[in-house]
C-alpha cells in the first residue's frame, strides 16, 4: 500500500545519499590530500586515504550498533531523520576541513551517520513490507546505492573544473539531504511491529 511504498522510497533515498556521499570520497580524496597535506607528506598520500576511508569504514560499523540500539528504543523514523541530518550536516563540515586530520575526523563521523541509516532503513524495510515482497523490497532499497554513485559521478562531471577547491563543493552538495528529511517526518509511519514492541517494553517498564 501506499505506506510500504513511501517507507521504501524513504530508506532508498537514504541508500543514495549514502551512495553519493561514499563515492565523492573515492573521486576527491586525491585533491583532498594535495590540498591539505605538506608539500613533504605527498608522498604519504595513498597511506592518507587508506587512512581516511578506514576512518569511515569503521564508523559504518560502530553507526550500524549505534543506530539499531537507537531505532529499537526512540524507533525507526526518528532514528532514520536523525542519520540522514547528521551526515548531511557533517558532509558539509568537511567541505570546510582545513588539515588531513580534521578531515580524517569528520569522515569517521559521517561513517557514525551513514551506518546508523542503512541498518535503520533495512530494519523498516523489513518490518513495512509483506514477508512474500521483502526480498524484493529490500533489492530495491538497496539500488540506492549504485544511483548514489552514479548521481557523484555526474556531480563530479560538473564540479572538478572549478581547480583545487572542486572537492569542497562535492561536500557542500551533499548536505542537500537533510531537505529529505522534512518529507520523511511527514510522509513515512512507524513501523507496526516497532510499535507494539514498544508498547510492551514501557508496560514491562512500568510494572518494575
Amino acid at each position: 500500500d501506499r505506506r510500504q511504498w513511501y517507507t521504501l522510497l524513504a530508506a532508498n533515498l537514504g541508500w543514495v545519499f549514502d551512495g553519493y556521499e561514499t563515492y565523492a570520497l573515492i573521486l576527491t580524496v586525491g585533491p583532498v590530500f594535495r590540498q591539505l597535506l605538506p608539500a613533504a607528506q605527498l608522498g604519504a598520500l595513498p597511506f592518507y586515504a587508506g587512512v581516511t576511508i578506514a576512518a569511515t569504514l569503521l564508523g559504518w560499523g560502530i553507526g550500524g550498533i549505534i543506530g539499531g540500539i537507537l531505532a529499537d528504543y526512540i524507533g525507526r523514523k526518528r532514528t532514520l531523520i536523525y542519520a540522514i541530518l547528521a551526515y548531511s550536516l557533517t558532509t558539509g563540515l568537511t567541505a570546510l576541513a582545513w588539515s588531513w586530520t580534521s578531515f580524517i575526523a569528520l569522515r569517521f563521523v559521517v561513517g557514525l551517520a551513514i551506518g546508523s541509516e542503512w541498518g535503520t532503513g533495512a530494519a523498516m524495510v523489513a518490518e513495512m513490507w509483506p514477508p512474500q515482497h521483502r526480498g524484493k523490497g529490500a533489492g530495491l532499497m538497496q539500488c540506492g546505492l549504485g544511483i548514489g554513485f552514479f548521481l557523484a559521478s555526474l556531480a563530479w562531471l560538473f564540479v572538478s573544473p572549478l581547480g583545487p577547491t572542486a572537492w569542497r563543493w562535492m561536500f557542500v552538495i551533499g548536505v542537500l539531504p537533510a531537505l529529505a528529511t522534512l518529507w520523511v517526518r511527514r510522509g513515512i509511519d512507524e513501523p507496526a511491529a516497532w510499535a507494539e514492541t514498544d508498547r510492551r517494553r514501557r508496560e514491562a517498564v512500568a510494572q518494575q
